[in-house]
């Protein structure tokens, strides 16, 4: 049984594990069989796309560890050698094929969800009760399979994918011959290569297996099944030796030189005139054709004629048109007239004779070609499959939304400053401001294409969920100071209330000072909210019931601790996210929604569209709001014209 897996593949979503999936085994089989370079870099790519999609790391080593306990545990020798011929379409049963012949957990759960299809009377879901699951399973490997997407979690129970389950155990009900031949023909469906009926057949002959009259119509089950059958181990075990290429190679070229020969026997246009013919030896059929072939100066195909004259072999054939007085010569295949004969007329077996040919070379070329691809397959199949698996990675990325991650910062603002009152001002006569300025001016010139200013990136974010149809009308922002800059925000914010945006707001615990100046500066220039707007406070001291023992508080500390409490107390962080996780964005950072922290002090923070990012931050913003609820500000109080003074408590009992 795989031993446990480490935490930290489940940390990023319950139920699964990370990066842990068809093509990331396959790749990992394919670098340890190929001991590459090229094929650990591209799972080491692969990994890296992962880390992307799902923004969460895993410590590489553990990372490979646990692709390595299952690819030991699922994988057999055998089976690591066919895997270079799983493909994107097929990776997934051929990792479950795998998984179906070996012990533990995940077997039995193929298994059974495999006997509850053969039992079910009609096409309804193949669903284990989580009990019955739980009882031939553990955890760890249903969370494989929910993984390995074979296995969901429904309200039933746990649903199986019906059509991977009927691929992966395929049929155990063939012969040897139509196991090998299913082995083949998936070999050449994985490769793109045509013509598998015609050449399937030679190629089981050329590796020492009778090939059945007709192929099975069954071959879409698993290879690994197929080769887990020990009734076709030998011929899997000669399919992979070194020297396989060179078995097909041979055949390509046996069946090159075929069709070269059958060609030569096409050519019954230029009719010689023929000389008096001994008595044919042989039927009047193959003495007709024979005739016709030495007119046109054309070699026969020996094959046809044996069909023909049953009770004998090529070369008792040439012995008696010999000794009954043909000039004759038997090459390979090919009979050979030296003289133009008479013959007995059968225009019937020309016919049949020149059809025959023509299928012949046909199904040649088809056997050569069939051949040298399955011989080209084998020598590049490790190479192409990573390419394979990579781009099926790769696309993973149109799959979810990405966006580059953006710096975002402030900084003094000469262009800002400049209408209020001149840079020389400011500077005056001090050096060490003028050279401030000057590398200020500098960089902004200079501005890395990465990085947008928090007064630029906030209002942009701030206005998503108006100007962007496809985000979620919901602006969350979490900002423990506003001043007088908030104006610059005003007409956006009425605009975005009365489109029905819901905005949630959360600051710090204010003092009444500071509640008057949100008040004034902000709350009573919005006006109407049509109750889109929710407004809370949040302080982490609670032991604090109440407003009056705060002030208490305070009061008693001023002697001695200054006015620092009051000042310290509430939310810290700087978040803004708009929309939600599937089309919105994140901004966190270090500046407050004031004009300091915008056009005056250094601040950094970092802005991204990542849906994992977002709903990241999404879920910490609803956390701090809830706990938040005691703080809420009811909206008569804010959306009120007095100027009365309020502050909001502490705790509600």
């Amino acid at each position: 049984m795989i031993a446990d897996l480490p935490d930290a593949l489940q940390a990023h979503s319950a139920g699964q594990y990370w990066g842990l999936t068809p093509e990331s085994l396959l790749l990992y089989n394919n670098a340890t069989i190929t001991e590459s370079d090229e094929a650990w870099a591209d799972l080491r790519r692969y990994y890296d796309i992962t880390v992307y999609v799902t923004n969460h790391s895993v410590d590489w080593e553990t990372y490979t560890d646990a692709l390595g306990k299952i690819v030991e545990e699922w994988f057999t020798p055998t089976t690591r050698r066919l895997a270079q011929h799983a493909t994107t379409a097929t990776a997934k049963q051929f990792v479950l094929g795998a998984a179906y012949e070996e012990e533990g957990g995940v077997m039995r759960l193929l298994r059974t969800a495999q006997e509850y299809d053969e039992d079910a009377e009609d096409e309804t879901a193949v669903v284990l009760s989580r009990r019955d699951a739980q009882s031939i399973a553990s955890q760890q490997d249903i969370n494989i399979l929910r993984t390995l997407g074979v296995l969901r979690a429904t309200m039933e129970g746990l649903q199986f994918d019906r059509k991977i389950i009927r691929r992966v155990h395929g049929s155990r009900n063939l012969t040897t011959s139509e196991a090998c031949w299913a082995i083949l023909a998936r070999l050449c469906e994985a490769h793109n290569i045509s013509r598998v009926e015609t050449a399937v057949p030679r190629l089981l002959e050329s590796f020492g297996v009778t090939p059945v009259e007709n192929g099975p119509t069954n071959i879409q089950g698993s290879l690994p099944v197929y080769a887990g059958d020990s009734r076709v181990s030998d011929f899997v075990d000669e399919l992979f030796d070194e020297e396989s290429q060179v078995v097909f190679e041979e055949l390509a070229n046996t069946f090159t030189g075929r069709a070269k020969r059958l060609r030569r026997t096409t050519g019954l246009s230029r009719p010689e005139a023929p000389v008096e013919s001994p008595e044919w030896p042989i039927t009047d059929r193959a003495a007709a054709v024979c005739a016709v072939a030495s007119q046109h100066s054309c070699p026969v195909a020996v094959e046809w004629l044996l069909d023909v004259e049953l009770d004998t072999d090529k070369f008792e054939l040439h012995r008696r048109l010999s000794d009954a007085g043909f000039d004759v010569s038997l090459e390979e295949e090919l009979l050979r007239f030296e003289e133009s004969y008479t013959g007995p007329t059968a225009p019937d077996a020309v016919s049949a004779y020149e059809a025959y040919v023509e299928s012949e070379h046909d199904r040649a070329i088809g056997i050569a070609t069939t051949a040298r691809q399955l011989s080209e397959a084998l020598d590049g199949a490790w190479t192409d499959q990573r390419t394979d698996l990579l781009a099926a990675g790769a696309s993973r990325l149109d799959e979810t939304t990405t966006a580059p991650i953006e710096f975002i910062f402030s900084m003094f603002d000469p262009m800002y400053h400049a209408d209020e009152y001149e840079i020389e001002g400011y500077v005056g006569e001090s050096p060490h401001l003028a050279d401030e300025i000057e590398r200020i001016r500098e960089w902004r010139t200079n501005q890395p294409h990465d990085a947008v200013s928090f007064a630029d990136k906030v209002r942009e974010i701030c206005a998503q969920p108006l100007e962007e149809e496809s985000v979620p009308p919901r602006l969350r922002v979490m900002t423990p100071w506003m001043n007088f800059s908030i104006k610059e925000y005003t007409a956006l914010f009425q605009r975005l209330l009365a489109n029905d945006v819901q905005i949630q707001l959360l600051i710090r615990l204010p003092d009444p000072d500071d509640w008057s100046k949100i008040k004034k500066n902000f709350l009573t220039r919005i006006g109407d909210t049509r109750g889109n707007l929710e407004l809370r406070t949040y302080t982490r001291y609670k032991r604090f019931k109440d407003h009056t023992q705060l002030r208490k508080h305070k009061r008693d500390e001023i002697d001695n601790e200054g006015d620092a409490f009051v000042s310290e107390t509430g939310v810290h962080a700087k978040l803004f996210v708009a929309g939600d996780a599937n089309d919105g964005a994140v901004l966190a950072g270090s500046a407050n929604l004031m004009e300091n922290s915008f056009y005056y002090n250094p601040e950094a923070g970092i802005h991204t569209r990542h849906p994992e990012v977002i709903q990241t931050a999404i879920d910490y913003f609803d956390l701090i709001w809830e706990v938040a609820k005691p703080d809420a500000i009811d909206e008569s109080v804010f959306t009120g014209k007095t100027n009365f003074e309020f502050y909001p408590k502490v705790y509600r009992p």
